[in-house]
């Protein structure tokens, strides 16, 4: 018998079944199959079971039950997959096992699906109030993994304050900045759409408003805003619409412009400005309204001060202390209760002040006025043709005023330039301001004590006065009693007998008619009878007047004279007296100390007496020819002078002709080409006007190296400083040239030029001030610097 041994072989299974699948990159992301296994070699027809398959390009996972059953599931996660375009397929697969190792592979095909898009914003989402139209306030951008083009769309725009003007660039600008108002609203939200051509999405945005810190300078366009300040002192201007302009907080300005317009001013003090309207207004803050012009329908609220237009206004003030300004042109402004300042401007305006203290002012006035509160009148520049009622205080302008008050408590200021202050009856306050000002009495009907020191008036008009920053008084026609203080004051006591005090200072005195006591006190004081209707005579050597405006008057600490335009005789005492004898013929007498004497126009009779004596002719209206040796003079205001005891000699402003004596001369020339010669004797040459060398170069005649000597004044010649001049600061050579930088002081040897070079060899050209003698040894030794 024969035994036949069949060994078994594995028969692979037959797979049978699902094997391809399609799924969405999102949306339908899972696919199931069946399959089914035939084997031969094992009845059960089972799969090996794998719960956490990953498929072999790493798109998703899979599970495959014993019975066949297999899930596939995108990972969306994948890079790949979410980078996938709408419709783009992508392929992937897995292996199947049954029991025996017999393998499947199934297949997937993965489709793109779009991704929605979504947002991302920039740090910085805020905007300045009031920001200007096109300002880029943030720029939304877009994250989409199967896109890179987005259109940009502004649902909710926040009422029209924003844009996005170009939709592919997420770029959010300002649309209507006039409506960005912190004070109103602090934020705004809007809603930007993203696209990608397929699907959308939505964020809001919020946008930050942020107070700009400053007063803000708001215009307005012509829709009808609401203008909201904040603490600042703001400025609103409306449009050609119905505009809501609120101040708030500060002293704003509010411009409404043509329309009817509501003005609030909020807290502060604050101002409606009509100066740009096109005509006349009527307003009245009583009732806070406007009734003509641009004013018309206006509604006013917490409105302090109204500017006027340039034409014929009429405007009320209220109970507040208004400033109300009227412009140009003809106006009627009436400040009703309160401390009111009305301000007429150009034009004959019609100042009523009402109840309370109340102000006429024209500190803006472009030139001096003149006011008359007691005649209710104004005469001379913006106050001409003005009229004042219930007006009690003044302010001048920048320019030399006239300023006079009533019979009432006045208070007047002058501002800057030259005033005259009147206060009149009543107890006055007079405030000078800047420059020189007068505080005047000469209307006053009886005598008047003041005193400059402690700044208050005692007596007649002046009683209950007081002074600010006021430098000189006008007397009355009676015996007053004027005390000055520390400043250079001029009193003018007018007629009758006065007592005039000029403490410290260098004060000028003027008695006027009446035997007067003059003091000047410390300083350098003058007695001036310039105004003398005759002539006067007085000696300071006994301190008494004799004849004329000076008859009875009586010295004290005088050191200085001005006589009248007559015939006067004037003689000095011991200190260093300046006499200056005005026109006609006069007889001037120095006395002893070193003295300065002006003898004016007419043939002055000139004595210095005792000390080092100058006949000054700084003054004259030309040229003067004077000669100290021969005692006397022939042309200009030294016509006929003669001289006795005149040591020194100052020229005019024009071409003099100026020569010493035999002694010891001092001669400064003045301006103008001048012709100097000391003749014999130690003469010294002062040169301290502005040089110019076509009009300002001196001749010496004469000039001794040995004796004479040439002054220079340091503020002219202002490389030098005072002393002697050194060897390195002179230079004298043929070419008459600086040799260095330090070379100063230049004479030409050949031609006697001597000019000033303030940079010696630097690019700034000599000046010739003086013309010597050529070839003179002239030195560093000949130089003194004052």
């Amino acid at each position: 018998t024969a035994t036949l041994v069949v060994n078994g072989v594995n028969d692979a299974a037959v797979i049978t079944g699902v094997t391809s699948a399609n799924v969405s990159e999102s949306g339908t992301t899972i696919a199931t199959g069946q399959l089914s296994a035939s084997d031969v070699d094992d009845t059960d027809d089972l799969f090996q079971e794998n719960l956490a398959g990953v498929s072999d390009n790493g798109y998703g996972t899979f599970t495959v039950s014993t019975g066949g059953l297999w899930v596939f599931t995108v990972d969306e996660t994948n890079p790949t997959v979410d980078a996938l375009s709408d419709g783009e397929p992508l392929s992937d697969q897995f292996t199947v096992l049954s029991e025996d190792g017999t393998s499947q592979v199934v297949s997937i095909t993965i489709t793109g699906t779009s991704d929605t898009p979504t947002a991302g914003i920039a740090a910085s989402r805020t905007v300045t109030e009031f920001a200007v139209n096109g300002t880029v306030v943030t720029t939304v951008t877009a994250v989409d993994p199967d896109s890179s083009s987005f259109t940009f769309t502004l649902l909710d725009d926040a009422g029209g304050r924003f844009q996005i003007a170009d939709n592919t660039s997420g770029e959010i600008t300002v649309a209507d900045g006039l409506a960005l108002d912190f004070e109103q609203n602090t934020s705004h939200d809007v809603t930007v759409q993203i696209s990608d051509g397929v699907l959308t999405s939505q964020t809001v945005v919020t946008l930050n408003v942020l107070d700009n810190g400053i007063a803000e300078v708001v215009t307005a366009d012509n829709a009808g805003r609401r203008l909201v300040g904040g603490t600042f002192a703001d400025q609103f201007t409306g449009g050609l619409g119905l505009d809501a302009l609120l101040g708030e907080g500060g002293n704003d300005t509010l411009i409404g412009g043509v329309g009817a317009d509501t003005l609030d001013g909020g807290t502060g003090i604050d101002t409606a400005d009509y100066s740009s309207a096109g005509s006349r207004i009527n307003l009245d803050l009583r009732n806070n309204a406007g009734t003509v012009g641009d004013a018309a329908g206006d509604t006013l609220s917490s409105i302090e001060n109204i500017i006027g237009s340039a034409f014929n206004d009429y405007i009320y003030g209220d109970n507040a202390a208004n400033v109300i300004s009227g412009g140009a042109d003809n106006d009627l402004l009436r400040g009703h209760n309160g401390n009111d300042t009305l301000i007429g401007g150009t034009g004959a305006d019609n100042l009523n002040g009402g109840s309370g203290r109340d102000t006429a002012s024209y500190a803006t006035a472009a030139t001096g006025v003149a006011v008359d509160l007691g005649a209710g009148t104004g005469s001379v520049g913006d106050a001409a043709g003005d009229t004042f009622t219930s007006i009690e205080s003044l302010i001048g302008s920048d320019f030399d005023d006239l300023l006079v008050g009533s019979s009432a408590v006045n208070s007047i200021e002058g501002g800057s330039g030259n005033d005259t202050l009147v206060g009149g009856a009543g107890s006055d306050t007079l405030n000078g301001g800047s420059g020189i000002d007068t505080a005047d009495y000469s209307s006053a009907d009886a005598r008047v004590n003041l005193d400059l020191r402690s700044a208050l008036g005692t007596s007649g008009d002046a009683l209950g006065d007081s002074f600010i920053s006021v430098e000189n008084i006008i007397g009355s026609a009676f015996d007053d009693y004027v005390y000055g203080d520390n400043a250079d004051n001029r009193i003018d006591g007018g007629v009758g007998a006065d007592r005039l005090r000029g403490h410290s200072g260098n004060d000028t005195l003027i008695g006027g008619a009446g035997a007067d006591d003059l003091n000047g006190g410390g300083g350098i004081d003058t007695a001036d009878y310039s105004g003398a209707g005759s002539r006067i005579n007085l000696d300071l050597r006994i301190s008494e007047g004799r004849v004329g405006d000076a008859d009875g008057d009586t010295f004290t600490s005088i050191e200085n004279i001005t006589g009248s335009a007559f015939n006067d005789y004037i003689y000095g005492n011991d200190a260093r007296n300046l006499l200056s004898g005005g026109a006609d013929n006069d007889l001037l007498r120095g006395h002893n100390g070193n003295d300065t004497l002006i003898g004016g126009t007419g043939a002055d009779n000139l004595n210095g007496g005792s000390g080092r004596d100058t006949a000054s002719y700084a003054t004259a209206a030309a040229g003067v020819a004077a000669d100290l040796g021969a005692g006397t003079g022939s042309a200009g205001d030294a016509a006929g002078d003669v001289f006795t005891s005149i040591e020194s000699l100052i020229g005019s402003d024009f071409a003099d002709v100026l020569t010493g004596s035999a002694g010891e001369n001092f001669i400064n020339g003045g301006g103008g080409n001048d012709s100097l010669d000391g003749a014999a004797g130690e003469d010294t040459f002062v040169f301290n006007t502005e040089l110019n060398a076509a009009t300002n170069v001196d001749t010496i005649t004469g000039y001794d190296v040995a004796d004479d000597t040439i002054h220079l004044d340091s503020f002219i010649f202002a490389s030098l400083s005072s002393g002697t001049l050194q060897a390195s600061q002179f230079a004298a050579n043929a070419a008459g040239l600086a040799q260095d930088a330090d070379d100063f002081v230049i004479f030409n040897t050949t031609t006697g030029a001597l000019s000033y070079d303030s940079d010696g060899l630097g690019g700034v050209d000599a000046i010739q001030f003086a013309s010597l003698d050529a070839m003179l040894a002239l030195t560093e030794d000949d130089f003194t610097i004052l």
